[in-house]
């Protein structure tokens, strides 16, 4: 996947156990081992795919929250889901 469209559809998979500890959130990928730490920035991602969520409607949430620029936080937060698809942590469906 190039990049994600502003419709399509994000959400953890189910086959994750995590833990908060200290500022973190630490994510385990059951099926493959894999962990994934998240401060601030990945922790306010993470909490907001706890339901399906439209990638736009993300960009727009965390756009307000952290006073970034639009362009730059979709492609930041655009690579940060791949990898985290990438690693079985979360599905992303076009729309």
């Amino acid at each position: 996947m190039v990049g994600i469209e502003p419709h399509s559809k994000i959400q953890r998979k189910s086959t994750y156990l995590e833990t908060e500890l200290d500022d973190e959130t630490i994510v385990m990928q059951i099926k493959t081992g894999r962990i994934s730490s998240m401060a601030e920035t990945g922790r306010a991602i993470w909490i907001r795919l706890s339901e399906p969520i439209c990638f736009g409607d993300l960009i727009d949430d965390l756009v307000d929250e952290f006073e970034v620029e639009r362009d730059t936080c979709a492609t930041e937060v655009g690579g940060f889901l791949i990898e985290l698809e990438k690693h079985g942590f979360v599905e992303i469906a076009s729309a």
